[in-house]
């Protein structure tokens, strides 16, 4: 499983001064994707990045919203060490589609 485009890009924003330009580059390369999981109400997806060393810490800033139809979403980072959890949430009521990767944002 690799990243979408927009994943790549959210990373990209949230990681912005946290990491160098070639550390941002090879974690988007060549990180693995340990875990993908849907909840209903968004979705987790856990990177092994084994040569970025980040202090644990939830990064949600700035804020960034996704819009694709009528569906809108938000994204946090969750940092420890060698591993990233991205995380896709709904903004809305009600559940998103189980499909929501596939979605252009």
């Amino acid at each position: 499983m690799s990243l979408k485009k927009y994943e790549q890009e959210v990373i990209t924003r949230l990681l912005d001064g946290r990491v160098s330009d070639e550390e941002l580059s090879n974690l988007l390369i060549y990180s693995a994707v340990n875990n993908y999981e849907f909840t209903g109400v968004g979705y987790f997806l856990e990177l092994s990045c084994p040569d970025l060393k980040l202090e644990k810490e939830t990064i949600d800033e700035p804020v960034l919203i996704g819009k694709s139809g009528g569906i809108e979403v938000g994204f946090h980072l969750f940092v420890d060490k060698e591993t990233i959890t991205f995380e896709c949430h709904g903004w809305g009521r009600g559940n998103l589609p189980e499909n929501i990767r596939e979605l252009d944002f």
